[in-house]
C-alpha cells in the first residue's frame, strides 16, 4: 500500500504510469475518498443555500463558475493530450460532448440566455444536469483509477459539484421549478440542449473514429449491460429517446397539478372576460 507522499508525488500523474489502484490511497470508496468527498458535497450544499438566499450574488457566482469550469476543462483536455503514452487530442473520447459536458452550455445560457434557450438551460440542470451530478459524485468513475487527491479526479468532483451546486441554488431561489411549466410543449425544452450536442457526438460516433459520445453507441457499462447484443442504431434511437422523455418525467407531476389548473383558469377567465363583452356590446 502507497502513502500519501506517493499520492501528492503523482498529482499529475497519468493512470498508466501509477501502481494498481488497490494500492493508492483515496481511489473509489477508500476511506480518503468517503471523508474527502462528505466534506465536499458539505461545503456544496452549505455554499448553495448561501448563495440561493441572495439573488443578487447568483449571476456573479455563476459567472466566475463559468469561466473556471471552462480554464479547468480545457486544462483536463491538454493534460490528457500531453500525460499518457500517446500524445495528441484524442479526438475518439477526449473531447466535451458527454451528457454532462452540455453544463458548459447551459450555465452561459442561463447567465446570459433569453427565452426557449435559457428555460431550456434551466431544464436540463434540473433535470438530466441532476442526475450527471449525483451519479458522478456518488460513483466517481475516475476514482477506480485515480485517488481523490489527484488532478483528473479533483476536475470531475469539482466539476460535477458545480452541476450539483446550480442545481441547489437555481432551486433554492426559485429562479426556476418543476411547477414553471404551464404549456404542453414546455415540457421538452429540457432536451433542447442534448439534441443539439447529439449532431457532432453522432458524426463522430458514426465516422470511422466510432467514438461513444453521449453514449449514443451504448458502449457506457450499465447501457452496455442491458444492449450488449443490440444493433448500434437502435441503441442511439433508445438513447435519443431517453434524452427526450427522462426530463418530461421531472415536470410531468408538476404540470399536471399546477399547469392543468392555470390553463383551466386560464380558459374561465377568458370566458368572463367574452361574456362581459357580450353583455356590453347588447346593452350599446
Amino acid at each position: 500500500m502507497q502513502n500519501l507522499k506517493y499520492v501528492i508525488a503523482n498529482f499529475f500523474t497519468n493512470g498508466e504510469y501509477l501502481v494498481s489502484p488497490e494500492l493508492i490511497p483515496g481511489t473509489l470508496f477508500t476511506p480518503l475518498h468517503i471523508v474527502f468527498e462528505s466534506i465536499f458535497i458539505f461545503l456544496i450544499v452549505i455554499s448553495a443555500i448561501y448563495i440561493g438566499k441572495r439573488k443578487e450574488l447568483i449571476k456573479p457566482v455563476f459567472k466566475v463558475l463559468f469561466f473556471t469550469l471552462l480554464a479547468l476543462e480545457a486544462a483536463i483536455i491538454i493534460w490528457d493530450s500531453i500525460s499518457g503514452p500517446i500524445k495528441g487530442l484524442n479526438f475518439k473520447s477526449g473531447l466535451s460532448l458527454y451528457p454532462c459536458s452540455i453544463f458548459m452550455l447551459a450555465l452561459p445560457l442561463i447567465i446570459w440566455g433569453r427565452g426557449i434557450f435559457k428555460k431550456a438551460a434551466y431544464g436540463y440542470v434540473l433535470t438530466l444536469g441532476l442526475l450527471g451530478a449525483l451519479v458522478n459524485l456518488i460513483y466517481p468513475y475516475r476514482l477506480t483509477t485515480y485517488s481523490c487527491i489527484s488532478f483528473p479526479a479533483m476536475h470531475s468532483m469539482f466539476y460535477h459539484g458545480a452541476m450539483f451546486f446550480g442545481y441547489l441554488v437555481i432551486l433554492i431561489s426559485k429562479e426556476h421549478t418543476y411547477i414553471n411549466i404551464t404549456k404542453i410543449n414546455e415540457l421538452f425544452y429540457p432536451c433542447i440542449l442534448p439534441m443539439l450536442y447529439s449532431i457532432p457526438a453522432n458524426i463522430l460516433n458514426y465516422s470511422p473514429l466510432n467514438s461513444d459520445y453521449m453514449y449514443f453507441k451504448g458502449q457506457y457499462p450499465v447501457i452496455h449491460h442491458f444492449f450488449s447484443s443490440v444493433a448500434s442504431i437502435k441503441i442511439t434511437i433508445v438513447i435519443y429517446l431517453l434524452y427526450i422523455f427522462v426530463p418530461v418525467l421531472f415536470y410531468l407531476p408538476g404540470y399536471i397539478i399546477y399547469g392543468y389548473k392555470y390553463n383551466r383558469v386560464k380558459i374561465h377567465f377568458y370566458k368572463i372576460i367574452h361574456n362581459v363583452k357580450q353583455k356590453l356590446s347588447l346593452k350599446i
